[in-house]
């Protein structure tokens, strides 16, 4: 299979298109225009795609030498799309990727080394924390820059909780979060749900203790899982 190295999408789009050859291994070849064409790959909603290719025209605007071309899908086509693309040695120049998946692309040296281009500075991730850096990075070489960070978020009714007479800490642990549910329930017969957001609660608890889920299972290790799981279990 012919390997192509390519960029990981960031959201400073432009960030990137500004790399030009330095971003893939193989640059792609000039159009008879004597245009430097990419090949941007995304995925999400309608809203999105129309963010974007707002962002790509203006880049383009700015740029004129080089053209940027464009291909959408939703979440569940993408991944088809994109391994079939590495299994056809026909890799686009930049991807949108996930955490989920990335690490597959990295080992068969799919995905740029950003590395020296960050420390060269030009990427320049002045403003970006070492920890946003790290997050795209496998063994000491950064392959990704992140679009943005996502937290978990509690919600819940503080009429319900000041009427059972609790107050809710700034950062409750999942004990705290239990023993605050039965005395809500004992006091109001309200219940409380414990949504364990599917895998984002599995791999936040691995997460916490510096692991990464997905390498701990494969290692064989299923402790992480089982401590989400049986908080599932206590809260229901």
């Amino acid at each position: 299979m012919r390997k192509k190295s390519t960029v990981l999408f960031v959201l400073a789009l432009v960030l990137l298109f500004s790399l030009g050859a330095t971003g893939t291994a193989e640059k792609e070849a000039p159009e008879a225009s004597g245009k430097t064409v990419l090949t941007l790959y995304y995925w999400g909603n309608q809203l999105r795609n129309e963010l974007t290719r707002q962002v790509v025209d203006l880049y383009m605007e700015e740029n004129p030498d080089i053209e940027i071309k464009l291909e959408f899908t939703d979440w569940s086509g993408y991944w088809d799309k994109l391994a079939a693309s590495a299994a056809g040695g026909n890799m686009p120049d930049i991807i949108q990727q996930s955490y989920t998946y990335i690490v597959p692309y990295i080992e068969n040296g799919l995905l740029a080394d950003l590395t020296p281009y960050i420390e060269s500075g030009v990427i320049d991730t002045t403003d970006i924390p070492q920890s946003i850096i790290d997050s795209g990075a496998l063994d000491g070489r950064c392959y990704a820059l992140s679009l943005g960070s996502n937290v978990l978020a509690m919600i819940y009714d503080k009429a319900i909780t000041d009427a059972a007479g609790v107050v809710v800490p700034a950062t409750p642990t999942f004990s705290d979060l239990y023993e605050i549910g039965e005395a809500v329930y004992n006091a109001t017969g309200v219940r409380t749900l414990f949504d364990g957001s599917g895998t984002r609660m599995l791999r936040t608890i691995a997460r916490s203790y510096g692991k990464a889920y997905e390498e701990e299972l494969t290692a064989g290790n299923p402790e992480y899982a089982l401590q989400h799981f049986q908080t599932v279990e206590r809260f229901n």
